[in-house]
């Protein structure tokens, strides 16, 4: 399986044009004619600056929040149906997961 980045969102001028006409409750096309002053590098800092605050204060737990059901549907313990696991390590250092249901070790599926 080859890894995938997959995009999450994008910037455009007219994401501004939006929200500041409805924060200075003025006609769109009156705040896009002020913004068109925005250049390309000042929008690649802004979407860069956005993209670290949204890393630093919400993706994270958004993704354990939204991702719950899609990882819970891998992560079943085929024995109970539980889906509370715990990462073991055995004297190798090897990792597995334990369901705490029945105490038995997931396998792979």
């Amino acid at each position: 399986m080859e890894d995938k980045y997959f995009v999450i969102t994008r910037l455009h001028r007219d994401d501004i044009s939006s929200r500041f006409a409805d924060i200075w409750d003025l006609p769109e096309e009156k705040v896009t004619e002020r913004l068109k002053r925005i250049t390309d590098e000042e929008m690649k800092r802004l979407a860069s600056r956005m993209e670290s605050d949204y890393l630093d204060q919400l993706y994270w737990g958004s993704l354990e929040i939204l991702a719950k059901d899609l990882v819970e549907k891998y992560t079943k313990c085929g024995t109970c149906g539980e889906v509370k696991l715990e990462l073991q390590k055995d004297p190798e250092d090897d990792k597995y997961l334990i369901c705490l249901g029945c105490l038995k070790e997931l396998q792979e599926q």
